[in-house]
């Protein structure tokens, strides 16, 4: 099949679903992009980018610098990625086979690389995702079980200590609740799949303190379109 009926219905789609989407060029322009990283053999941690959308990744090629320091929530190609654009990483990654797989091609980038696997949790049926406090996924594969330490593994940082933080592993509300006081004023929180709106509903996103950047459109090496929202942090309210 020709790859481009496929692109252009998820685009139309998402036109039809999210009238947020932005212009329908900036969709089409990054056919190329998705076509070359959807060919068999392809994936995040192959071709070492972040599985996010195409104006995100360019956003942040554009912002990164050598001097900035990075914390991670969910590891891959983002891994990689970012050692290559910043001076320092700390990755925290919840699945242990997955770090393992990432592990085997860290040694010599310099990454702070955590593995923190998720807790049983006995209170979990009385708890809920869309609770920053709660500590739990909405994925049904970890029913029953507690993020906390994962979410907190920031806390052994300062306040302000990252010019750049990502949020794109598990509990992510949780995970965002804790971020937010390690960014550095001027900093940027990078956070994945906010078309899931139980990610941003629980925060205020006071526009004196914070601005923000959506991009909805096309990700490599999949084909529906998905969501990346990068807020920067006032350096002064």
């Amino acid at each position: 099949m020709n790859p481009i009926l496929p692109y252009l219905k998820s685009t139309a789609k998402a036109f039809i679903d999210c009238p947020r989407l932005g212009n329908f060029y900036d969709c089409i322009r990054y056919f190329p992009q998705w076509k070359k990283y959807n060919q068999p053999g392809r994936s995040p941690l192959t071709e070492k980018i972040p599985w996010m959308a195409f104006g995100a990744i360019r956003f942040l090629e554009k912002k990164l610098r050598p001097e900035m320091r990075l914390f991670e929530f969910g590891s891959g190609g983002s891994t990689f990625f970012w050692t290559s654009r910043v001076g320092s990483v700390v990755s925290v990654e919840h699945d242990r086979h997955w770090y393992a797989m990432v592990q085997q091609q860290l040694p010599g980038t310099g990454v702070e690389f955590l593995l923190v696997e998720p807790e049983p949790d006995a209170g979990f049926a009385q708890k809920t995702y869309r609770n920053p406090d709660d500590y739990i996924s909405h994925d049904q594969h970890y029913d029953g079980l507690n993020f906390e330490r994962y979410a907190k593994t920031i806390d052994r940082y300062a306040r302000d200590y990252f010019d750049v933080i990502v949020v794109d592993g598990r509990a992510r509300p949780s995970c965002i609740r804790h971020a937010i006081p390690h960014l550095r004023p001027g900093g940027l929180l990078v956070i994945d799949d906010t078309y899931r709106d139980f990610y941003l509903t629980p925060f205020t996103w006071d526009k004196r303190q914070w601005t923000a950047k959506r991009f909805l459109g096309p990700v490599p090496f999949d084909r529906p379109f998905f969501e990346t929202t990068i807020f920067r942090k006032a350096k002064e309210i």
